[in-house]
């Protein structure tokens, strides 16, 4: 369920997004793009501190990088897969491993997105994500 194009103003009815990126700098940039495209979005610096707020209302979607400093990525992809019903997880990553994607995308994951990415293409395929979601 994406936003209207073009929304400015995020309501509470917005798809609510969580971004994580342990690099304040990416964590802003994407904040702001997926904001300008009408998503509510709540960021995090660490996956821990994403897993701890244990989804009180659960996202559309969780953006993350999937090098982390405090887990593996793929510790974290199960942490969140584990919640009921579980958002799409859209993972990015400066490291080009395809066996790395792979294992992302086999371990549940809705999109793998190279960094550094375009802003559009990060709200389209954020959004193709939520819509091949069936929670959402």
């Amino acid at each position: 369920m994406k936003p209207k194009a073009g929304a400015a103003i995020t309501g509470d009815n917005s798809p609510l997004l969580y971004v994580l990126d342990s690099d304040k700098t990416a964590l802003e940039a994407a904040r702001s793009a997926l904001t300008v495209a009408g998503y509510r979005v709540e960021g995090f610096k660490s996956a821990r501190a994403l897993l701890k707020k244990r989804f009180e209302r659960i996202p559309a979607c969780v953006i993350t990088e999937w090098d982390l400093p405090d887990m593996s990525g793929r510790q974290l992809l199960e942490g969140i897969l584990a919640q009921s019903p579980a958002p799409a997880v859209v993972v990015l990553t400066a490291l080009n491993d395809t066996g790395e994607a792979v294992g992302a995308l086999r371990g549940g994951a809705a999109d793998f997105i190279g960094k550094p990415y375009v802003d559009q293409t990060l709200v389209k395929r954020v959004g193709e994500a939520i819509a091949g979601n069936a929670v959402h």
